[in-house]
């Protein structure tokens, strides 16, 4: 009984605070926030050691209602015209870039595969505005 409320609180330790390495990061400072040189010391360090307390094989890491969440964005992504989805594939790297995840940035950036999407659509007139959506 006792075993099982410990692997109870690890789990959820796991799942709120080794979430993703942003959060174990503001964790590991919210301890003691004169820790911050270690962190810097440690940066490459607490990705890999988040990864390394991933959840249970079989969920695919992902939290219930994630797998429905992907495959609506998928759905709504390949409904998109290409100028559309340039559009808002540009903001979802800057979305990721806000929450400093700009190495998932830069794989949004990568993974572009269509060649109608490498360019900013036509009627930005050149200077990086956003397409205008009536």
């Amino acid at each position: 009984m006792q075993q099982q409320a410990e692997v109870e609180r690890l789990a959820i330790f796991r799942d709120t605070v080794l979430r993703d390495a942003h959060t174990a990061r503001l964790w590991w400072l919210g301890t003691d926030p004169n820790r911050l040189i270690d962190l810097a010391n440690h940066a490459d360090d607490i990705e890999p050691a988040v990864a390394l307390i991933a959840p249970p094989s079989g969920t695919d890491g992902q939290r219930p209602g994630e797998a429905a969440i992907a495959e609506l964005i998928n759905l709504f992504l390949t409904g998109l015209d290409p100028d559309s989805r340039w559009f808002l594939i540009h903001q979802l790297s800057r979305v990721f870039g806000s929450y400093d995840r700009n190495d998932l940035a830069l794989q949004l950036s990568s993974a572009i595969i269509d060649d109608t999407l490498s360019v900013p659509p036509d009627d930005t007139g050149g200077n990086g505005a956003s397409p205008t959506k009536s």
